[in-house]
């Protein structure tokens, strides 16, 4: 139908939307040139989520000054990865734009011409606006959305189009335009016809909060396993597990295995016996595992107060070593039949 004031309200302003098409080679095939002759849009019909679109082909209807303004010919539409330059863009008798595509003299370039003159990139697809457009409803189909007013203004180079069961492929939209409206959009008129539940955002991540918690529970490692270095006389040790990452638990088990291999060699004459009062009750309630736990675990409140007896028993026994002598960790007495340093 012809323009009125109902599409005139409902107007997709500066839209962006691709198509894809096969390249027509018309001088890749000469040797030593880098120019080659494509074309990049038809009349050809394509549904969108708005209606079946079409673009009009009249000279009046197609903005070409972008493309012959240098335009860049990309690959898969990346910016960043320019390969070319458009020399020229025509919309031709036969409802097409055709354009002639120059490409650089690049590694990337030469490497992207050389797929095009070998048959490996067979797709070009165009970047364009839509600034005015007619709209016809039809009866049990959707509407046809004749593009009135377009403006190319990039040629891209793709591997992948979005509708592959078609003659003419069509590159993948990216994100969906937004539309302005007085009254009723096209959008609400889509939900209208068959409602479309919203999609639902997924939660927002606070990267910072999981950085600072990361940061704060690999310090607590850090400074657990330096103190247990500390205290066990196993500065090397500590610093090893602290760079390769090893948990405060496994770092424990080290120590605690490290310590009984101290115990085993530890000799009978490097001290003097010393005899700490204790009851045969004491003798069997004294804990040679709440003792290591205490010792593995120096900023451990409760595994202090459970060993207060051994300590308290180790404490007594040190102090009756020869005058100058300190235990590195804990003092086993004879408990156990011998002198011994934890």
């Amino acid at each position: 139908m012809p323009k009125g004031n109902k599409t005139e309200e409902r107007k997709i302003d500066g839209a962006e939307f691709h198509r894809t098409f096969e390249i027509e080679c018309t001088r890749a095939d000469e040797e030593g040139s880098r120019e080659v002759g494509l074309a990049f849009s038809s009349e050809a019909g394509y549904e969108r989520w708005f209606g079946e679109e079409v673009l009009d082909h009249n000279p009046q209807s197609v903005r070409l000054d972008r493309l012959n303004g240098d335009a860049a010919v990309l690959v898969n539409h990346d910016p960043n990865d320019q390969v070319g330059v458009v020399e020229s863009a025509t919309i031709d008798d036969d409802k097409r734009g055709r354009a002639t595509v120059r490409f650089s003299r690049s590694a990337r370039g030469q490497e992207i011409l050389q797929d095009v003159q070998d048959g490996i990139r067979k797709l070009v697809s165009v970047g364009y606006r839509i600034l005015d457009y007619e709209t016809t409803e039809r009866e049990g189909m959707s509407d046809l959305v004749r593009v009135t007013d377009w403006e190319p203004y990039e040629i891209s180079l793709v591997s992948i189009p979005a509708d592959a069961s078609v003659g003419v492929g069509r590159s993948a939209e990216e994100t969906k335009p937004v539309i302005e409206s007085k009254t009723d959009t096209l959008e609400e008129k889509s939900m209208s016809k068959e409602e479309t539940p919203k999609s639902v955002e997924a939660p927002a991540i606070n990267t910072k909060e999981i950085e600072s918690k990361t940061r704060s529970d690999e310090l607590a490692r850090i400074n657990a396993i330096r103190e247990l270095g500390e205290t066990h006389d196993l500065d090397q040790a500590s610093r090893e597990a602290i760079n390769d990452g090893v948990s405060v638990s496994d770092f424990q088990k080290h120590v605690l295995g490290v310590v009984g291999e101290r115990n085993n060699k530890a000799r009978l004459n490097e001290t003097e016996a010393v005899d700490v009062d204790l009851t045969a009750r004491e003798v069997q309630d004294f804990s040679m595992f709440r003792l290591m736990d205490a010792l593995g675990n120096p900023t451990d409140r409760k595994a202090q107060e459970r060993a207060a007896f051994e300590l308290e028993v180790s404490a007594a026994a040190e102090a009756k070593m020869p005058s100058g002598y300190k235990a590195r960790g804990a003092f086993v007495q004879t408990v156990f039949g011998l002198n011994s340093v934890l």
